[in-house]
């Protein structure tokens, strides 16, 4: 038969609170706000500088025209990023692909 010992009275509660405490952890993280959502957030405006290695090559009117271009470049095998600056769209690029853009949009405009 099993005895209990001095230390059972210890070990059982703190057990327990270890217990109960990893699982408020567990649930904390599972029902806490995703950062992610359904929604888009809007996008914010920045400087055509902001972008890292991207090179602007060309400043659509409007984004559905940005957008069109874009999917020309895409055809072409270019990727091609359309930015929302503060100095209005901007159709952005890799600087390797930067010429081959050029030649191809002055084809397109």
């Amino acid at each position: 038969m099993m005895t209990w010992g001095s230390t059972t009275y210890l070990l059982v509660p703190l057990l327990v609170g270890i217990g109960i405490l990893i699982f408020v952890a567990i649930l904390k993280w599972a029902y806490s706000p995703k950062k992610s959502s359904l929604i888009e957030r809007p996008t914010k405006a920045s400087f055509k500088d902001d972008y890292g290695m991207l090179v602007p090559i060309i400043n659509p009117e409007n984004y559905a025209d940005g957008e069109k271009l874009r999917q020309k470049l895409l055809a072409n095998n270019i990727k091609a990023t359309l930015a929302f600056t503060l100095e209005g769209p901007q159709i952005m690029v890799w600087p390797k692909d930067e010429k081959i853009a050029k030649e191809v949009l002055k084809k397109l405009v």
